[in-house]
C-alpha cells in the first residue's frame, strides 16, 4: 500500500491471483508537510477506503464485494513506517468494517525512528555534512516562514540536481540543532507508538526485510522493531530477514517465488 515504486513481486502475485485489489495510498512528503499532517492524510485515506471502496467496485460490477477479512499492508522505507502506523491505528478507526482483518504486514527497509544518514553523493553530486547542515538549516527557516504565512510555497523540484529534490537527503544527513530529520518530522516515531501500543489486530503476520549494506536506513531499525514487537506481544507472528550486502532498494525486481510462502498467507 505504501510503495515508492511498483514492487514487481507483489504486482506479479496480484496478476496471478486475479482477485486482489491493490490500493496505493500516496502520503504527503516532507519537508512541506509535517508528521501530524501526513498521518491525518493517511487516516482520511482509510476513511475513503472503508466508506467508498466497495461501492466503487460495485459500480464496475454489481457482483463485486470486498473481502475485508483479507486486508494486507505493505510498504518500503518511509512507506513501511506508514504501514506500521496504519496497523496500529486501524483498530481505533471509527469507520472500520466490522469484519476487517489485517492478515499481513510486509515491511521492507522500514524507517522507524530518527536517524542521521551519512554524508555522501546525492544524484551523483557529493554533499558534505557542512553543506547538508547549511541547506537543512536554511530550509528550516523557510518552513517557519511558510507556517507563519510569509511564503505561498517552497519549490520542491524542477531545477538541476541536486537543487531540486535535495531537501530529503540534506535533512536526513543534517545534525544541525533544530534542523534534523526529526525536527522536520515533528511527530512521534514508530518506536514511540510501539511503546504506547496496547493492542494489535489479532492474528496479523508481520514480515520485515532489510539489507545490511543499506546506507539510507539502518538495518538495526528492523531488528529492534521485531524484538520490541515480540517482547510486547508474545503471541504475535513476527519475523525478519537481513539480506547480507544488499542496499536500500535492491529488491524491486526479485523473483516472486522467493515470497510465495508469504503471499500464500494473503
Amino acid at each position: 500500500m505504501f510503495e515508492p515504486w511498483i514492487y514487481l513481486p507483489r504486482l506479479q502475485n496480484i496478476l496471478d491471483a486475479e482477485d486482489i485489489v491493490s490500493v496505493e495510498i500516496e502520503y504527503l512528503l516532507m519537508p512541506q508537510s509535517k508528521g501530524p499532517e501526513i498521518l491525518q492524510t493517511n487516516q482520511e485515506a482509510l476513511t475513503w477506503l472503508f466508506e467508498n471502496l466497495e461501492d466503487t467496485l460495485r459500480g464496475m460490477n454489481p457482483n463485486f464485494r470486498v473481502a475485508w477479512e483479507s486486508f494486507n499492508l505493505s510498504g518500503h522505507s518511509f512507506g513501511a513506517r506508514m504501514a506500521f502506523y496504519t496497523l496500529f491505528t486501524i483498530p481505533l478507526h471509527p469507520r472500520k468494517p466490522h469484519d476487517l482483518r489485517v492478515k499481513t504486514l510486509h515491511g521492507r527497509s522500514p524507517l522507524l525512528e530518527n536517524y542521521t544518514r551519512l554524508p555522501g553523493n546525492y544524484m551523483g553530486v557529493a554533499i558534505s555534512q557542512v553543506e547538508a547542515n547549511t541547506r537543512a538549516t536554511t530550509l528550516r527557516s523557510k518552513m517557519r516562514d511558510l507556517e507563519q504565512g510569509r511564503y505561498i510555497v517552497v519549490k520542491r523540484s524542477g531545477s538541476t540536481p541536486p537543487d531540486g529534490m535535495v531537501a530529503a537527503h540534506c535533512t536526513s544527513v543534517s545534525d544541525a540543532e533544530g534542523a534534523t530529520w526529526f525536527d522536520f518530522w515533528g511527530c512521534a516515531t514508530m518506536y514511540d507508538l510501539l511503546v504506547t501500543a496496547t493492542a494489535l489486530p489479532e492474528g496479523v503476520k508481520i514480515f520485515l526485510e532489510h539489507g545490511t549494506a543499506d546506507i539510507n536506513v539502518p538495518w538495526e531499525h528492523t531488528v529492534r522493531a521485531a524484538e520490541m514487537l515480540k517482547a510486547k506481544f508474545p503471541t504475535l507472528d513476527v519475523s525478519y530477514v537481513l539480506h547480507d550486502g544488499m542496499d536500500h532498494g535492491w529488491d524491486y525486481n526479485r523473483d516472486p517465488s522467493e515470497l510465495k510462502g508469504f503471499f500464500d498467507s494473503y
